[in-house]
């Protein structure tokens, strides 16, 4: 990412204007997705997202395997919670241990947002 970055100064700032993201997006398209019209599954607004999440954390996002998404199995720890009688605040503790685990798709899977998850 780097790499990429390089031409765009973010000192001070943690947003690319839409002029930046579009030469970042060309850029990095011709760098790691030459042959990007022909991949199954590419989207350009996936790309701007890592790219927006670069500029504003200047990390890189962390990989989460396709196969974890497996352990994200929401009938599993519905009855987790009913088996082991969870209410209050116990199953809200429970819940957004689920949420916040940063190894885990939950947030991915239902869309990320600054509140709480609501079950």
């Amino acid at each position: 990412m780097e790499t990429v970055f390089k031409g765009v100064d973010l000192e001070n700032r943690e947003i690319v204007t839409e002029e930046e993201l579009k030469y970042l997006l060309q850029l990095t398209k011709e760098i790691y997705f030459p042959d990007y019209s022909f991949l199954l599954g590419y989207r350009d607004a996936d790309v701007e997202n890592i790219l927006r999440f670069y500029a504003q954390k200047q990390v890189e996002p962390e990989f989460i395997p396709f196969e974890a998404r497996r352990k994200c199995n929401l009938p599993n720890e519905a009855k987790y919670i009913y088996d082991n009688s969870l209410g209050g605040k116990a199953r809200s503790d429970y819940i957004d241990s689920l949420w916040n685990d940063e190894k885990s798709f939950w947030q991915v899977l239902f869309g990320y947002t600054n509140e709480s998850a609501v079950w």
